[in-house]
Formats: C-alpha cells, sequence, structure tokens
C-alpha cells in the first residue's frame, strides 16, 4: 500500500555534494528551526543566525537552506535506517514496513541509504530508489533474536555514513531497551556527533510498559528506554516521534519535512593544540523560534 502524503519528490541520481572553499577547514554544522507550533522554518538568511564554538561567535562561511531546491541538491541526503529487529519489536515492524519504505522514498534530494538490522547481532544492506522496497522487506523479516545492543548498532550506524558532506540522516526504529551493547549511551551520542549525524527516533518503547500485566518495574524500564532514545535524538539535533500512534503516516511525515527544511552551515573553527570536545550553539534572531543541532563535536591538534 502507498501512502500519498508522504511521498514527496525522489531523487533517482546521486547529486552534487556540498562544496566547501578550497583551502579552508570548515565545520559543518546541520541545523533544523521549527515554529511553536512545531513547523519547520525553512526561509530564514544566514544574517538570522549566530553561530558559537566555546561561547565564541564564529563567522558563517557557508550556508545552505535545503527548503530551496538548488540548495537541497547541493546536500544531498544519506540516510541510514536502524531497524530493532529483537523479538520485542518483530510485530510492530512488519506493521510498519510499507510505511517506512514509503518513508525513504519520500527523502529530499535522496543520494544513498543503508537499512542496519539489529538485535544481539547487526546485519547491514545498501539501497538505492529503486531496490528500498525489498531490501527494508529483507532486513525486517530477519528472524530476531533475545538481547537487543541499540548503543553499538547507532555507533555502527554512524560508521557507515561516507565522508560526503550534506544531509547525514539516521532514522532509529526501537523500543529503546538496550540489553546487550558493549557500549554506552554516550559513546553512541558521541559516535553520532563526531560523524554528523541527526538522528531521529521512532519510539516504541511505550510497549514495554505493558509487559509483566504493567508492574512498575516495566514501566519503569519503558521510561527508561525513552530516555535513552530521546537522549540519542537531542544530542544529534533531531527529536522523537511515537511510532505507536494511530496515524504513524503523519509521526514519519514529520521527521521528512524536519528533513527537507534543513539548514547546512559551515564556519572556520578556532585553532586547537590538543584533542578536545568543543560545545556548538546556534542561534536565530527570532526569539519565537526553536533550534536543534548537535551538541558538540571533538577538534583534534592542527
Amino acid at each position: 500500500m502507498v501512502h500519498a502524503a508522504l511521498l514527496l519528490a525522489l531523487a533517482q541520481d546521486p547529486r552534487p555534494e556540498l562544496v566547501f572553499p578550497a583551502g579552508v577547514e570548515l565545520v559543518q554544522v546541520v541545523v533544523s528551526v521549527t515554529a511553536k507550533d512545531g513547523a519547520p522554518v525553512g526561509d530564514l538568511l544566514a544574517r538570522d543566525f549566530v553561530i558559537r564554538e566555546n561561547g565564541k561567535a564564529r563567522a558563517i562561511e557557508t550556508f545552505l537552506r535545503t527548503r530551496d531546491a538548488a540548495d537541497s541538491e547541493r546536500a544531498p541526503v544519506e540516510l541510514v535506517l536502524l531497524l530493532d529487529t529483537s523479538t520485542s519489536m518483530a510485530a510492530d515492524l512488519r506493521r510498519a514496513g510499507d510505511v517506512i519504505v514509503d518513508f525513504a522514498r519520500a527523502m529530499p534530494s535522496f543520494a544513498r541509504g543503508r537499512v542496519f538490522a539489529f538485535d544481539r547481532d547487526g546485519y547491514d544492506r545498501a539501497f538505492d530508489a529503486e531496490t528500498v522496497g525489498p531490501v527494508i522487506d529483507q532486513m525486517i523479516r530477519l528472524k530476531g533474536g533475545a538481547g537487543t545492543r541499540i548503543f553499538d548498532a547507532v555507533i555502527d550506524g554512524a560508521g557507515l555514513v561516507s565522508q560526503r558532506r550534506g544531509r547525514r540522516v539516521m532514522v532509529l526504529f526501537t523500543d529503546g531497551d538496550d540489553s546487550t551493547s558493549r557500549r554506552g549511551l554516550q559513546d553512541a551520542v558521541r559516535a553520532l556527533q563526531e560523524s554528523e549525524v541527526t538522528c531521529y527516533g521512532v519510539s516504541y518503547a511505550s510497549r514495554l510498559a505493558a509487559f509483566g500485566s504493567g508492574s512498575g518495574t516495566y514501566k519503569d524500564l519503558a521510561r527508561e528506554a525513552q530516555r535513552s532514545i530521546e537522549t540519542l535524538a537531542r544530542g544529534s539535533g533531531g527529536f522523537v516521534v511515537d511510532g505507536t500512534s494511530p496515524d504513524v503516516v503523519a509521526q514519519l511525515k514529520r521527521i521528512a519535512d524536519d528533513i527537507s527544511s534543513l539548514y547546512v552551515i559551515g564556519f572556520a573553527p578556532g585553532p586547537s593544540k590538543k584533542a578536545e570536545h568543543r560545545r556548538l550553539s546556534v542561534e536565530v534572531v527570532r526569539r519565537d523560534l526553536t533550534v536543534r543541532h548537535r551538541e558538540g563535536y571533538d577538534a583534534r591538534p592542527r
């Protein structure tokens, strides 16, 4: 079944990538701006933004607003879909299969994508606009096992993106209950920031509260799982939607609309004599708007 609400403009071929000025090392920050009602605001200009690195204002060297067709083509979307195929998620993913396919096809200026299916192990495959349907269907139907390695999967998924500039986007479908990862939540957040990946969560955490006849222990588990998904999204500049919603199409359209309106901003960082984590802050002149972006990045000596 095809959901028309999600079928935005499709790009069949890879687009020209974003090119920074020669000889200048720039940091790229992907920024989302939303109004009070949550609608994306995509018509701001470079002069409307102030970007700071460790509190110091930096000059904006490159600026793209991807709502504009030409800028969108210069900042193509590289999409990583993370599918939690553990036993607790199998039924939900099968029900959402067609919607996930339509969502992937709806990406603006889509360049390339990968699906990473995980339980306690992980399996990944590449896809493009032609192969996305069968690839996602195959990955969803993998037999789920016990145990879930969400944080490891996020780190591994971030490692799948190329060095190509543009919009690197991860969409994580999970209930948030990590049981087997070797690495932790903050490690996963740092990997997203370092790979310049914006992570959006599609949460099924509320399902966990129904386990054990809805006992307090499982309600606590559901709350902790939801917090983990939100931490991953917030640290990278994304947000979380409800995968259990009766209108999951509208929930995913929120993500697609946000990706369509992202800003890609480049600035020259201050000199660095040592490896250090630097905080990023992006503001807009209009105070009635909400700005999201990755929290920071790791600078290296140069």
